[in-house]
């Protein structure tokens, strides 16, 4: 009998543990998302004490070769890498130490095979430090070492897909690539292909089934004009920790692929009765109606996740936004903690400057530009002539009071380099 007791309880325990077991995947499947909807009225100004430790003031060396300027664009990337900063003017690519010190600069702009028409500087391979430039004519990926020399060149696949949008191509391995498309028109079925260094097709990255927005494309033939809906797509690719990732954030979707080439849906957005449908979306382009769209531009770091644009529109509650400011100030930045799942909408920490309260050493409001792969590491940047006028304005810490009396208006851009919080 005592036996039977206990062969009852092990299956009873087995069948536990089971059910545990199931509970915490169903957990986990259903957990990844990130409920903007629920968050609509949460928003505050965000300290960056919040997520960061450190924060330091860069200012890049000034000389005649020397000189960047601020990056105005997705194609001028502020990249920081293994103890180096990685810029773009035009097609001269310049790089500066972790101290800011000038180091070099290169251009390959040509017409012979080691060389580009036009290109722009699309990554930073973390372990070997190579730059990759991705090369619009033909569509391929140019890879040259930090001395500018030149390593590989990999063309993009031939396929009739390559028609229907706009490309961005990335090196996302040894031997692995990948085209996206970042703007994507007609009826798409997938949303990327990875590649070898062969420019073989190894797998295709389909679309989630999402409703693709239809919008309205002017046609004028013999004079008279028309509107002709087509479904278009938008998406932004970038890497985090050596995974590809790729943000649908405006259809609702961040995906992963991983080593073996399979997509994961990473996170889930839920904006509720806020969403934009095919539906409402002429109502949804009043300005202050009460809907929401989130722009698929975003970073990843390893706790958070912070979206760069939010449009808000009339939801925004912001009581340093009114309805006669600038429709810019109505997009917000909002910030998903990776482990807790909460959501904040960050409010202005001054009139006019979006991003996080700088109270670390009393700076200016920090609007992150770009992240490290690690995702350790948040990467801005101010102009030398803004951040001395602030620093005579502002109570600010000594070391960085010092800092603004030795700037001058035609010094040289200054980075800054936010280290975040690692988990306890």
């Amino acid at each position: 009998m005592k036996k039977s007791v206990t062969l009852i309880q092990c299956a009873i325990l087995l069948l536990s543990s089971t059910f545990l077991i199931s509970c915490k995947s169903d957990t986990r499947a259903t957990g990844n998302i990130i409920d903007i909807a629920a968050a609509i009225n949460d928003g505050r100004v965000v300290n960056l004490s919040e997520i960061a430790g450190e924060i330091a003031y860069i200012p890049f060396e000034t000389t005649d070769s020397s000189l960047v300027i601020e990056p105005n664009n997705a194609r001028q990337p502020f990249i920081y890498e293994n103890e180096t900063f990685y810029t773009s003017t035009g097609d001269v690519f310049k790089l500066f130490d972790k101290n800011g010190k000038f180091l070099r600069s290169f251009d390959r702009t040509g017409r012979g095979p080691q060389e580009f028409l036009y290109g722009f500087l699309d990554g930073v391979d973390p372990n070997s430090g190579n730059i990759i430039v991705e090369n619009v004519s033909p569509i391929s990926i140019i890879e040259y070492s930090d001395e500018g020399n030149f390593v590989r060149k990999v063309l993009a696949p031939a396929d009739s897909v390559f028609t229907s949008g706009q490309v961005k191509i990335a090196k996302i391995g040894e031997n692995r690539y990948i085209a996206t498309f970042f703007n994507i028109r007609s009826n798409p079925d997938f949303c990327a292909f990875i590649f070898d260094s062969l420019s073989n097709i190894v797998t295709k990255v389909p679309i989630p089934k999402i409703e693709i927005p239809i919008i309205g494309i002017k046609v004028t033939s013999r004079g008279a004009s028309t509107i002709r809906e087509e479904k278009k797509l938008t998406l932004y690719f970038y890497m985090f920790k050596n995974q590809p990732r790729i943000s649908i954030s405006s259809c609702g979707y961040i995906l992963s692929i991983n080593a073996e080439n399979t997509v994961d849906t990473l996170y889930k957005i839920n904006l509720g009765e806020y969403r934009i449908t095919n539906a409402n979306r002429e109502k949804a382009k009043a300005k202050d109606s009460k809907f929401i769209y989130v722009s698929d531009m975003l970073l990843e770091t390893e706790n958070q996740i912070i979206f760069k644009s939010v449009n808000l529109k009339g939801l925004n509650n912001d009581p340093l936004v009114s309805s006669e400011t600038k429709s810019m100030y109505k997009r917000a930045i909002v910030m998903f903690d990776k482990n807790s799942y909460k959501v904040t909408i960050l409010h202005l920490p001054e009139k006019d400057s979006p991003g996080f309260k700088e109270d670390l050493k009393g700076g200016p409001a920090f609007l992150p530009k770009a992240v490290s792969n690690d995702g350790k590491t948040l990467i801005g940047y101010v102009s030398a002539i803004d951040l001395k006028m602030y620093v005579e304005e502002h109570d600010c810490s000594d070391e960085l009071e010092k800092l603004g009396e030795k700037l001058d208006e035609s010094d040289n851009l200054v980075a800054i380099l936010v280290k975040l919080k690692e988990n306890k």
